[in-house]
């Protein structure tokens, strides 16, 4: 993340709009990357534009990750309501701030056994993204995660994402279930084939 221009792997979205007249919602996300091999980015700042066909912009979205650990990847993802239905919109524009760095020693959470499941109420839409997150710090107690997801196609195309938290207060090894939920009902499940989840812990000294 050394050139922020450079930040931005991929982004997509998806629209649903309400058949009858109410809010549509667009699911959207972007993987981010830490392009430095040695140096953490801090405080990474992400505006997200919503560009309309007229290349004026429709909406936007901001969000502030603690952290990126040297040379890894980072999946973001969320929604966003519009009354009334979701405007046209032609592409994504991200800009990505980074307002400190340091070297080397961030450790996020880490995340396995990731599937993406369908709307129990609407099985053409994606319902949550489910897995686990466990503490592989020897040392710390891991109290919460936040967790952010991105969902692919089978040809690695992001086609939205979502965001949800952990809560179980994790020592060295343990692990939790998490069912991501928020900001994916606009994503069609039948193109969604796997998803990415990153999460970013709070730590406490036993």
């Amino acid at each position: 993340m050394r050139d922020e221009r450079r930040a931005t792997v991929k982004d997509g979205y998806s629209i649903k709009q309400n058949p009858y007249g109410g809010a549509g919602s667009l699911s959207w996300g972007v993987i981010l990357r830490n392009t430095s091999p040695a140096q953490d980015a801090l405080d990474v700042y992400t505006l997200v534009n919503f560009v309309g066909t007229d290349n004026r912009l429709v909406g936007s979205a901001t969000n502030t990750l603690s952290g990126i650990p040297a040379g890894k990847d980072f999946a973001l993802g969320d929604n966003l309501f519009f009354y009334g239905g979701v405007p046209p919109i032609s592409r994504l524009e991200v800009v990505v701030q980074i307002k400190k760095r340091q070297a080397h020693a961030l450790k996020l959470p880490t995340v396995t056994n990731v599937r993406v499941w369908p709307d129990i109420f609407d099985s053409a839409y994606v319902g949550s993204v489910e897995g686990e997150v466990s503490n592989n710090d020897p040392r710390l107690v891991l109290r919460n995660a936040e967790l952010s997801t991105v969902v692919l196609d089978a040809q690695g195309n992001v086609l939205g994402g979502g965001s949800g938290y952990a809560f179980a207060s994790l020592p060295p090894s343990a692990r939790e279930f998490f069912k991501i939920q928020r900001g994916l009902d606009a994503i069609p499940m039948s193109g969604a084939a796997s998803a990415m989840v990153s999460a970013i812990g709070q730590y406490d000294t036993p």
